[in-house]
């Protein structure tokens, strides 16, 4: 009976750490902000962009993304992004739900040991959530991870006469400032600058300061200047970034 137990309560262990070998990619936006933000427990970060194949981002905004990253991230270990295309998943417009099942038959890339992943899927098609009056071009949805809506991006630059790379480029750096948690969601707000949307009180983690990255509304001709104001950089220095 004796060695049953043990047998049991080893296989508990076994079954515990590898519950939390996996766990840290799976858990609410804003719970890693501290992880991307500092080096006390990752020193380097992977940052995987699975695109269906005809959405591929371009060099430029590749290099701007890694540029942006190493600004306001202590990760000493360096700083990887790497591509890579897929068939399209032919799912027409995506809801969250669908986003995650293209992460999970994708991601290859996890966090473990000293390096932090990031999962960034570039979509072919619109979100559900999606309107004819509002797109929705981008959407953090998980601690590590966040889906580009590419056809909506290109479809604004060629309303809006603006380069979709352009876009393409504010609208990740956008996503990656609710991966740091903020506004006040995950980085603790150091001042009142939390915007609150009148018809949806409900809306959390972007910046009252018009000209933000992380304004509710960005001026996507203003791609090669915009960048989190003095407010946001505040608060992610509090809590531990550059």
């Amino acid at each position: 009976m004796k060695n049953r137990l043990s047998f049991l309560l080893a296989l508990l262990l076994l079954l515990s750490c590898s519950k939390e070998e996996t766990a840290p990619d799976d858990q609410p936006l804003g719970v890693s902000a501290r992880s991307f933000l500092t080096d006390d427990i990752y020193d380097s970060l992977v940052v995987e962009i699975v695109y269906v194949t005809g959405f591929e981002p371009s060099g430029s905004t590749l290099s701007a993304i890694k540029g942006f990253l190493g600004t306001y991230l202590h990760k000493p270990g360096g700083i990887q992004i790497t591509t890579r295309a897929i068939p399209a998943p032919g799912m027409g417009t995506y809801s969250i739900s669908e986003v995650n099942a293209v992460e999970d038959m994708h991601r290859s890339v996890f966090t473990s040991g000293k390096k932090l992943s990031t999962f960034i899927f570039i979509a072919d098609d619109k979100s559900d959530a999606s309107t004819s009056e509002e797109y929705v071009l981008g959407k953090a949805y998980k601690n590590t991870s966040l889906v580009i809506f590419e056809k909506d991006i290109r479809t604004l630059g060629e309303k809006e006469g603006i380069a979709s790379s352009q876009i393409q480029e504010i609208t990740i750096k956008h996503e990656f400032g609710h991966l740091f948690g903020l506004v006040d969601n995950g980085t603790p707000a150091q001042s009142d600058h939390v915007y609150q949307d009148p018809t949806d009180p409900g809306e959390k983690g972007h910046c009252s300061v018009s000209g933000c990255l992380m304004a509710r509304n960005l001026d996507y001709e203003k791609a090669g200047s915009l960048s989190l104001e003095e407010l946001c950089h505040l608060d992610l220095v509090a809590n531990g970034g550059k």
